[in-house]
């Protein structure tokens, strides 16, 4: 377990010996920590000791201060100019999933981080914290530190169709300037795309020599030796988000393609499909998935669909990837910054059922081709899109040697 700010600063238990006196502490929500574990493992490799600092880990006071912001946002929430019926809008489901993005939470966590940092961060030489739903401090920083970004909230609203949409220009603004006063205290900013880079020099006015392109790994470690073999006739979409995933084109192409060759088979993972899609020909629904069951499911299927009109940088495909296994995806956010059209992969131009259909005969009936993009693929991973090459690149700074 890795040690926690208010504790001795320890390696993670992996067996390994910090060779370094330097020390890096992650902030940041409690579930990104949780995904980026393999960055966090991988910056200990190299020898560096580790500590964690989750935003959610609060005193009883901080609960009640996080409480109250919650209650505000959602009187705001009952005053706003919004066409959606009252009972939408007061939903306790709905404010929990638009309150992280709100200014109130926003301001909340940062204020707690902060205070915490006050008393703790001497312990540490520097500080990476993972994307800005908070900053880690609120004034002058007292050690540096640096942003792992997969998205900005000026791309949000631009591109994600599912994005809470803010009650008043007025919040957006707030929020923006926030994010903004988080980047300019940063002494470094390290996005996962050079979409991202662009977004913080176009929409925050970031010195580009803040600024250091990372990538990002899959959910594992260590690139995949498995040999892959194809003809299965097995696709897998992650359904999770499904009309920003691009599920209702990947449902539609695939009714078409099984209608004419029942040999062919779908696995959906993550969210249950909506009502209208459930029960279709060909379809399997696995559920929440990961591990050795994903790695299994990736092995067994011949092709990922990823079709999405957003996704900041697909896990889901780079851990594809990582198992041989090539995907469909669309020319938006950091997707053609993983997949290379052609080589190792399909990048759509856009979102539509007949590309994707398309697409889909094409690589199935094809297994020379998918044989050609899986290993392109894996050689991508082992040179590029691991935690690895991410944490070398991040080094001058958490070295202090930038």
């Amino acid at each position: 377990m890795l040690a926690q700010a208010g504790a001795p600063i320890l390696p993670a238990e992996t067996g390994m010996s910090a060779t370094s006196d330097r020390s890096v502490l992650f902030t940041g929500e409690q579930f990104f920590l949780r995904r980026r574990r393999p960055l966090i493992d991988a910056v200990e490799a190299s020898g560096l000791k580790i500590g964690l600092l989750p935003v959610q880990e609060r005193t009883p006071r901080e609960t009640l201060d996080v409480a109250i912001s919650m209650a505000e946002f959602g009187a705001r929430a009952l005053l706003a100019a919004d066409d959606r019926p009252l009972r939408d809008r007061l939903d306790p489901r709905n404010l929990r999933q638009a309150f992280p993005k709100s200014v109130e939470s926003f301001e909340v966590k940062s204020r707690q981080m902060a205070n915490k940092l006050a008393t703790r961060s001497a312990q540490f030489d520097v500080i990476l914290h993972v994307f800005c739903l908070s900053s880690p401090f609120v004034g002058p920083p007292t050690i540096p530190y640096a942003h792992y970004l997969d998205y900005t909230y000026a791309l949000s609203m631009r591109n994600n169709p599912e994005e809470p949409r803010p009650f008043s220009k007025e919040d957006r603004d707030r929020w923006l300037e926030l994010e903004r006063s988080s980047y300019a205290r940063a002494s470094k900013l390290f996005p996962m795309s050079a979409l991202v880079r662009d977004s913080l020099i176009n929409d925050y006015g970031v010195d580009p020599e803040k600024i250091v392109v990372v990538g990002a790994g899959g959910n594992v470690l260590r690139p995949v030796q498995k040999p892959k073999s194809f003809g299965s006739r097995q696709l897998l979409f992650n359904a999770s988000d499904f009309y920003r995933k691009g599920g209702d084109a990947v449902m539609a192409a695939f009714a078409n393609l099984q209608a004419r060759d029942p040999s062919l088979r779908l696995v959906t993972v993550g969210r249950p499909l909506p009502r209208e899609y459930a029960g279709q020909p060909g379809v399997t629904d696995r559920g929440a998935l990961h591990g050795t069951d994903l790695l299994e499911l990736f092995d067994g299927s011949d092709l990922v669909l990823g079709p999405a009109r957003c996704d900041p940088f697909p896990g889901f495909v780079i851990e594809a990837m990582n198992a041989g296994t090539p995907s469909v995806v669309a020319a938006f956010d950091g997707m053609p910054e993983i997949v290379t059209d052609g080589v190792d992969g399909v990048v759509l131009p856009r979102v539509e059922t007949a590309l994707v259909e398309a697409a889909i005969f094409d690589l199935v009936n094809d297994t020379e081709k998918l044989r050609r993009f899986s290993e392109a693929g894996r050689r991508k991973i082992r040179e590029r899109l691991n935690w690895s090459s991410v944490a070398e690149k991040m080094m001058p700074f958490l070295r202090g040697d930038a």
